[in-house]
């Protein structure tokens, strides 16, 4: 439980680069190879003397799978996973000004019980810097039905506002914790993180 609930600090300071190192790529085509950086146009020869125009590109939006779940999430963005303990795996997907999901997946604890707990971790610096803060109950039904129920906080302070929320759903002793933290509400871009992932996620297990 305790690096359960460690992992849930490690949001506060979550940030993502997703700049592409120059010439990142190798473009390989019958043995002919050239060095290429992401949007780049270029011009490759082959072996033979043709010249021919080549350009490497992203998909508008790509997609994640495991056992527990499968989303989809804007290319610009990029999914990073780290595995917790033997049966805790953690799967993040942040934009660079902290707006962003956090999915945990549990393959022998039922995390029904964690909501409470993990809300209470990931706000308390914040409530003990000044912020005022008030939680709800809330609940999220996906496209096929399925109902995830949890609880929201909203902190303020000033003119500054965090909302946090942390929902769960388990099944025996297996199950998922969502936690959908939203820093930034100026840069309408990251916006099209949790309209992408909650009009695509679906839990695969039941």
């Amino acid at each position: 439980m305790k690096k359960i609930l460690f992992a849930s600090l490690l949001l506060m300071g979550v940030t993502a680069a997703f700049s592409q190192a120059e010439k990142n790529y190798i473009l390989e085509m019958n043995g002919d190879t050239i060095h290429l950086s992401l949007g780049e146009s270029a011009t490759m020869r082959l072996k033979n003397g043709q010249t021919i125009p080549v350009k490497l590109t992203k998909k508008e939006m790509s997609s994640y799978k495991n056992d527990f779940v499968s989303f989809s999430y804007p290319s610009e963005y990029s999914v990073s996973t780290t595995k917790l303990d033997e049966d805790i795996n953690q799967i993040l997907l942040m934009s660079a000004t902290g707006n962003g999901i956090m999915v945990q997946t549990y393959s022998t604890i039922n995390p029904d019980m964690v909501v409470d707990i993990m809300l209470k971790q990931i706000t308390e610096d914040d409530i003990a810097a000044g912020y005022k803060g008030t939680t709800s109950p809330i609940t999220k039904t996906l496209n096929d039905g399925m109902v995830l129920k949890g609880k929201k906080a909203v902190l303020t302070m000033d003119k500054d506002r965090e909302e946090f929320t942390v929902m769960a759903y388990g099944v025996r002793k297996m199950g998922i914790v969502i936690v959908e933290i939203h820093n930034d509400f100026e840069n309408a871009d990251s916006e099209k993180i949790f309209k992408t992932f909650w009009g695509s996620l679906k839990v695969l297990f039941h």
